[in-house]
């Protein structure tokens, strides 16, 4: 004859387990169709991937004729820290460079501060001569890689991958 108490206390879990089997298979499903959309969203996004611009509606972008040719870097795969493509196209570094003018800073601890040149891609300068600023990049809810460094003298660069290769904006 059957242990009763074990039997029973086997259909006692026997919902709790299902329910955990099911709950499972929910948050795999839900993690799959994010990541295909995160996958797919770039062709979607906007070009312009200054904070202002991906807030303001897109008649209130600017005009492309008439934007400086130096705050606009073409044809751009920024890449999230896991390698995968969160926005391809032209970027506009205008508002951020109208921002850095103004003084303003971005709540994220790395905006505004000394640029250390660690990597040794910008050219030698004394500690304290670079400054490196945030450029928002649509899709990533942090600080994302691209950055603005600019130098004691007014040069200015743009990194869209963090600090892996730099473009020279002033020129």
């Amino acid at each position: 004859m059957p242990n009763r108490s074990s039997s029973q206390n086997f259909g006692r879990r026997d919902p709790w387990l299902r329910a955990v089997v099911v709950a499972v298979f929910v948050a795999l499903a839900a993690y799959s169709a994010w990541q295909r959309q995160r996958d797919s969203g770039p062709a979607a996004r906007p070009t312009n991937t200054s904070p202002e611009a991906t807030s303001a509606p897109a008649a209130a972008e600017p005009d492309p004729s008439q934007r400086s040719s130096s705050t606009v870097i073409a044809q751009q795969a920024i890449r999230d820290q896991d390698g995968h493509v969160v926005f391809r196209g032209d970027v506009d570094v205008g508002m951020t460079l109208q921002r850095i003018k103004r003084g303003e800073r971005l709540p994220f601890s790395h905006d505004g501060i000394v640029f250390q040149n660690r990597e040794r891609r910008l050219p030698q300068q004394p500690p304290g001569y670079y400054h490196e600023f945030v450029h928002r990049t649509p899709g990533i809810g942090g600080p994302g890689p691209q950055r603005v460094i600019v130098g004691r003298e007014g040069e200015t660069y743009y990194t869209p991958d963090h600090y892996r290769t730099f473009k020279r904006l002033d020129e």
